[in-house]
Parts: C-alpha cells; sequence; structure tokens
C-alpha cells in the first residue's frame, strides 16, 4: 500500500476528529451564555445592587457573554472549515489512490455549497429568503450524506465494518445518528491507518 493512501487516510481521519469536536464546542458556547441569565436571573432585589451599579453590571456581564460566546463560535468556523478541507483532501487522495470516495468529495462541495445559499437566504431574510435558506439545508443535507456514503466506500474498499457503519449512520442526517456515525468512522479510520502504516516499507530495507 503506497503512502498516498496512508496520507488519504489520515487526513480524513483528522476531518473526522474536527468534525466531532465541533458540536461539543457549540454546546459549550450555548452553556456560556446560558448559565448567566439562570445565575442573574434568580437574584431576589435586596441583592441586587443599587440601579446604576445593577445597570453596568448588567451590561458589563452582557458583554463578556457575548465576547466569550463569538470567541468559541469562531474557533468553531474555522474548525469547521479545516474539517471540510481535510476531508475533501482525504477523499480526493484515496479516490486517486483506488479506494473510492469521490462520492464524498462531491458530498463536501454540496455541503459548503448549501451553507453558502443557506448564508444568502438569511441575509435576504426580509426579502423572502427563507425559501433560499431552505435549498441551501437541503443541499448540505444531500452533501452531508454523500460524505457517509463516500465513507461507507473506504471503509468496504479497506474491508473494515466500524468505518463501514459509522459511513451508514452518517449518511442518515440525524443529530444522534450523524454523531454516534463519526465516532465509530475515526475508530474505524484508526484501525485502517494502523493497518496501512503497518504495510508501509521501513527505511533502511
Amino acid at each position: 500500500m503506497s503512502a498516498q493512501e496512508l496520507d488519504g487516510v489520515r487526513q480524513l481521519r483528522r476531518g473526522v476528529l474536527l468534525l466531532l469536536l465541533t458540536p461539543i464546542l457549540a454546546l459549550v458556547a450555548m452553556i456560556v451564555v446560558m448559565i448567566p441569565l439562570f445565575v442573574v436571573a434568580p437574584a431576589p432585589w435586596y441583592a441586587m445592587p443599587p440601579h446604576r451599579l445593577a445597570l453596568g453590571y448588567a451590561v458589563g456581564l452582557g458583554l463578556a457573554v457575548v465576547l466569550a460566546a463569538s470567541m468559541i463560535m469562531i474557533v468553531v468556523l474555522v474548525l469547521v472549515a479545516l474539517a471540510f478541507s481535510s476531508l475533501r483532501q482525504g477523499f480526493s487522495t484515496l479516490s486517486s489512490a483506488g479506494r473510492g470516495g469521490s462520492v464524498g468529495s462531491v458530498g463536501v462541495i454540496l455541503v459548503l455549497v448549501g451553507v453558502l445559499i443557506g448564508l444568502l437566504g438569511v441575509a435576504l431574510a426580509l426579502f423572502g429568503g427563507l425559501m433560499v435558506s431552505v435549498v441551501g439545508l437541503i443541499v448540505a443535507a444531500v452533501g452531508y450524506v454523500l460524505i457517509g456514503v463516500g465513507l461507507f466506500e473506504v471503509g468496504s474498499s479497506y474491508g473494515n465494518g466500524l468505518l463501514e457503519a459509522g459511513g451508514i449512520l452518517v449518511a442518515i442526517p440525524t443529530l444522534l445518528t450523524g454523531f454516534i456515525g463519526l465516532i465509530l468512522s475515526y475508530v474505524g479510520l484508526g484501525e485502517v491507518e494502523s493497518r496501512v502504516s503497518s504495510q508501509q516499507p521501513r527505511q533502511g530495507t
């Protein structure tokens, strides 16, 4: 097995890992936003500082929450961009090596196109952009299904059942099955990486 395959498997596994981290960080961002609301809201009137201090406190807290959540979401967006870049490179490399995955590469492109269409719909919300957003969501969902199919193809090529199962679950467009599918795919790609790496010629032999 060529070094090209090993690089492709590693790129694909890195992309899957980054996709796994994305919802976790998004959840952290939600918690960062929600916790101050639960901390401040139940406070009795006598525990609140004077009017001006209360206003300053609320403004400061709000700015801190917005800043923290914004920083986390920026990190999430960077991770998503890196994830899809790694996935596309991995699928393309393995496809060139005859290990399947070309469908997954198309899926990555469709997801990105769907996201752009969805953002355009949000920007045009005041002018009937809702339908545009729906179209973008459908395109992205189809792309995500194709990513699952691509993972299944790679798993079939290497005879790895975990990766095949992970690809099937990723192809089912729900949050739970997708997350479990990514976990299985990550573990399966680790097994494939170990197998391909062990068959690489050693230097000096």
